[in-house]
């Protein structure tokens, strides 16, 4: 049987910075728990922090809470939170093809830099016990604008020099092409992939050229490597080079 070419983290990038996921979550529909995914770094004054979904029942509605107390438990969504509730209504059909994301503004308050806020997805689907499938839960800390706060993180952790950094797609979720960024910070042999998501590949974008340190950006049109174009849903898109990589997410619309 050939494996993914790449661990499948339900929260992405390689950075300290990033969510992590904290357990537990209940199935829906054909015995898939939702996953969660976060696009962006958890900034004060960040107006567009993502939050994702997938692997939940198509065309249900579904409810982000996050709370700046414990991770908010399985069953029914919490009537309130103290950071954020919003409802959503997935796009996709059927058992595990559901998936979206919703933005919010985290406050531009010196107060919340070093707050550890944690999160958890909620879908209605009758299939699952009590008619309320859920994600695990995640949580996050909360830096300053330019990073304040990572002094915190212990030196061990910080101590690898970056060789790449890979960009969330934009725009993401998309309907014709997404442009994929990212940046070498030394020269190395490159392979960027797209990928379903069972892991298989589904298109090349880069392969193997080396390349030397500096920006970069290439178009995904949405198409495989045979020029045929993608069923909507979910694909990630991994970067490799330098002994490093990072993996990104992005959502194929109709």
């Amino acid at each position: 049987m050939i494996e993914a070419p790449f661990d499948r983290p339900s929260l992405y990038s390689e950075d300290v910075m990033v969510p992590t996921i904290e357990g537990g979550g209940s199935a829906g529909s054909g015995g898939i728990t939702p996953k969660p995914i976060a696009l962006e770094p958890p900034l004060t004054g960040n107006p567009a922090f993502t939050v994702g979904l997938h692997g939940a029942l198509g065309g249900a509605h579904a409810v982000l809470v996050i709370d700046a107390a414990e991770p908010p438990s399985t069953g029914p969504a919490p009537a309130s939170a103290s950071f954020a509730r919003i409802d959503v209504i997935l796009p996709g059909a059927g058992a595990g093809q559901g998936y979206g994301s919703t933005v919010l503004a985290i406050p531009n308050d010196p107060a919340l830099v070093g707050t550890r806020l944690h999160g958890r997805w909620y879908v209605d689907d009758p299939a699952a016990e009590g008619g309320v499938s859920s994600s695990q839960a995640f949580s996050f800390l909360v830096f300053g604008p330019r990073g304040d706060g990572l002094m915190s993180v212990p030196p061990a952790s910080r101590s690898t020099p970056r060789a790449l950094r890979l960009s969330p797609g934009r725009p993401t979720p998309f309907a014709a092409s997404t442009l994929i960024a990212y940046e070498l910070y030394t020269a190395a042999s490159v392979r960027l992939v797209v990928y379903d998501a069972q892991g298989r590949s589904v298109r090349t974008l880069v392969n193997g050229a080396t390349q030397m340190p500096g920006s970069y950006s290439v178009t995904w049109d949405g198409r495989d490597d045979g020029g045929r174009p993608v069923s909507a849903g979910v694909y990630w898109y991994r970067l490799e080079g330098a002994g490093g990589g990072q993996t990104m997410r992005t959502v194929k619309l109709d």
